[in-house]
């Protein structure tokens, strides 16, 4: 099962995926891409600790930003579920248990090709999921990430270090997917 979602823009698959290898390569890093494809995500196997390979592709983005122009987002991925609201609900629900009383936390939620989730109830079941006290929308120590990707979702539980988001490139659009941020 896919351990790295890297997402990017739709127009630019060729582009991306030539983007993709020659990162994996430069940080020495293996990984298979996993099917079901959906448009604007890659849905990566990696042979490590995919948390490892964020940490080096930190370091590259560092030295060498130009070599990130079509990817937009690589995230470690903890777990998998159907696209339907009480899975992803029990889901977030579960991670929210791993984070402490004491550490400020947020939902990132994207999706792409999901037809059949109201978006509105969705946002209110996550919303409730959590049940900590410390919700920060700036500067959490925990993000749950709910990514819905067709008929599957993608969620993890992660410090804000381990994920890489890559700024817009100009002359290269943004990312085709929504981004919703909840407490």
């Amino acid at each position: 099962m896919a351990n790295l979602l890297v997402t990017y823009d739709g127009p630019y698959k060729v582009e991306s995926q030539v983007e993709v290898e020659d990162i994996l390569s430069l940080i020495h890093a293996r990984g298979s891409y996993s099917a079901p494809f959906t448009e604007g995500i890659f849905k990566l196997v990696v042979e490590e600790n995919p948390r490892r390979v964020i940490g080096r592709l930190q370091f590259l983005m560092s030295l060498e930003p130009e070599k990130f122009r079509f990817t937009r987002s690589w995230v470690p991925v903890d777990r998998w579920c159907r696209s339907d609201l009480e899975q992803i609900s029990d889901a977030v629900t579960e991670m929210g248990e791993e984070i402490g009383d004491d550490e400020s936390w947020k939902i990132v939620l994207r999706r792409d090709e999901c037809p059949g989730i109201n978006t509105g109830k969705l946002i209110d079941i996550l919303s409730h999921s959590v049940f900590k006290p410390r919700s920060s929308l700036v500067y959490p120590q925990k993000i749950i990430l709910v990514h819905i990707a067709g008929m599957e979702t993608a969620l993890s539980l992660l410090a804000p270090e381990d994920m890489l988001e890559v700024g817009d490139v100009p002359g290269v659009p943004g990312e085709d997917g929504v981004q919703i941020s909840l407490q």
